[in-house]
């Protein structure tokens, strides 16, 4: 998390955004890299343990925050270069509309319902 914050802050160019990190079942060191880079703590407590379906939490964002547009990273990611042009996609895109990536480690799922039966073990009523 320390990573993607201070790369997100270097290199991603989005000085004026609202950073929100979601803390499941957080510790000392996790309040300690959220204060470091000012962001806005959301604290989560897990009913199961942390395991791949706790990422399925960031597709609740726009339940939990208020904000135009929403870009949702792993904590596990860098940010390399200026993030503007993502969001000036986001901004001409019709309302409601989201866009995804393919997962790095998977050639098979290939959509948002793939992702959540292959990856997160889920069903549709999770979509």
């Amino acid at each position: 998390m320390d990573d993607l914050l201070g790369s997100f802050y270097a290199n991603g160019c989005c000085s004026d955004a609202l950073v929100v990190v979601f803390i499941i079942d957080g510790n000392e060191a996790c309040d300690r890299i959220v204060a470091k880079y000012k962001a806005t703590p959301v604290r989560c407590k897990s009913r199961a343990g942390l395991n791949p379906m706790s990422k399925a939490l960031m597709y609740s964002v726009a339940r939990v925050i208020d904000a135009e547009f929403y870009l949702c990273l792993d904590a596990d990611m860098i940010v390399l270069g200026d993030l503007r042009p993502v969001f000036a996609a986001l901004h001409a895109c019709p309302p409601g509309r989201i866009l995804v990536c393919r997962e790095g480690n998977s050639h098979e799922a290939n959509h948002l319902g793939s992702a959540v039966n292959w990856i997160y073990g889920g069903g549709k009523a999770d979509l």
